[in-house]
């Protein structure tokens, strides 16, 4: 009888059973941003590795280990983590009674297992290449690409979707077919107050919501390019002070985020902001005192052994020369 009942009560619900105006619409800057911020997730990486493409060689174990360590940081350990927390919680009530006290050692171990994830993958790689500058800079680009791709690009991809389909004005179709499918009124009320999210989102929210994710970039690309130079003894064992500082500052981070209640996305981009400035500032000092001619490779001009304009088989470069044509005479 309660299936019954409650599939009466289903059948006496309609779109006008919610207080929502099927009218409304996502603002046209808002769809703009949303294409704009697609565009930049996927313009910066693949720009990025151009630009490191004429510099320093690609050396496939960089992409294969970056990516394993990025599997091995930033999903599987991390949610492993979360059930150890979680059964700790549910045993000890520890950390429901102190939400800061999960946020700060979720924090720490957040970042020191992506940090593991980072030395295991440069390791694993150094026992069948040598660790170069240039393969720890792919490998912390790669160690990125992973979230913008599986995560920036299919989230603004569902807005975008999402925001064109209200705009052609589906929604309230959608909401008759939620209906229609046994959709109780808490689901589609829970639907329609995030459509509503959307509709009266900031333009800039969008943008700031691909820089999150792009400024991590550089932080694991620093983190990647001072463990590698340790492995390769190219900087001394006892500098591990900058990498101890860029660990600090991103777990400071994290758990800064984790604690402020605020909805303005900008406070939390402004967290990554700081640890991308304080890691590129200390690997700045410590290549510019130990690795010189790798830093100058960097920021410098393309190698011309590596760009196609200074290839050998070019002419006018001591390579092989275009055979001369000669046309036979009448």
């Amino acid at each position: 009888m309660i299936i019954f009942r409650t599939g009466s009560i289903l059948r006496e619900l309609t779109p006008e059973s919610f207080s929502f105006d099927y009218a409304r619409t996502v603002p046209i800057p808002a769809i703009i941003a949303m294409v704009a911020a697609l565009v930049i997730s996927l313009a910066v990486p693949v720009l990025l590795f151009l630009y490191l493409r004429k510099r320093f060689r690609l050396d496939p174990q960089a992409m294969l280990y970056g990516i394993f360590a990025y599997l091995l940081g930033r999903s599987l350990l991390p949610t492993l983590m979360d059930l150890g927390l979680q059964y700790i919680d549910a045993r000890t009530g520890l950390f429901s009674s102190m939400p800061a006290v999960y946020y700060a050692i979720g924090s720490a171990v957040t970042v020191l297992l992506e940090f593991a994830a980072v030395l295991f993958g440069l390791k694993l790689a150094a026992r069948r290449t040598r660790i170069s500058f240039g393969l720890c800079v792919y490998f912390g680009l790669f160690f990125s690409i992973m979230p913008i791709l599986t995560q920036t690009v299919s989230y603004m991809g569902n807005y975008l979707s999402v925001s064109l389909s209200i705009n052609q004005g589906n929604l309230r179709g959608i909401v008759e077919e939620m209906i229609a499918g046994g959709s109780t009124s808490e689901d589609i009320e829970g639907l329609l107050s995030g459509l509503t999210s959307l509709m009266d989102q900031s333009v800039f929210y969008y943008l700031l919501l691909a820089l999150d994710v792009l400024l991590m970039i550089p932080v694991h690309i620093c983190l990647s390019v001072l463990t590698g130079g340790r492995l390769s003894g190219d900087i001394p064992k006892n500098r591990i002070l900058e990498i101890v500082i860029i660990l600090a500052v991103y777990a400071a981070a994290l758990l800064g985020r984790s604690l402020i209640e605020s909805e303005t996305i900008a406070i939390f981009v402004g967290f990554f902001l700081i640890t991308a400035l304080v890691s590129c500032f200390l690997t700045w000092r410590v290549l510019k005192e130990f690795m010189p001619q790798d830093l100058e490779k960097l920021l410098g001009p393309p190698d011309p052994s590596i760009s196609d304009k200074g290839g050998k088989n070019n002419p006018g470069n001591g390579g092989h020369k275009m055979p001369k044509i000669v046309m036979p005479k009448d």
